[in-house]
């Protein structure tokens, strides 16, 4: 099976990333030292990728993904 992971950049995975542990776009992009429009343009690709609506489904499929690769 492949993982959704595996399709995104290593920038898009860093976004992805910061979103979770920052919880907004500004933080996020101010903890990667990009603007708030790069950051969108990275999860309006996410999402695509990913096949999601929203950035929520991203983040949660994210963090299950997490959550399931530090219990291996």
């Amino acid at each position: 099976m492949c993982d959704v992971f595996d399709n995104l950049t290593k920038a898009e995975r860093s976004v992805l990333q910061a979103i979770y542990e920052q919880r907004n776009i500004s933080s996020a992009a101010d903890s990667l030292f990009l603007s708030p429009f790069t950051v969108r343009t990275h999860l309006a690709n996410i999402r695509k990728k990913m096949g999601v609506h929203s950035t929520l489904q991203a983040v949660i499929l994210f963090a299950k993904n997490t959550a399931l690769t530090t219990k291996q």
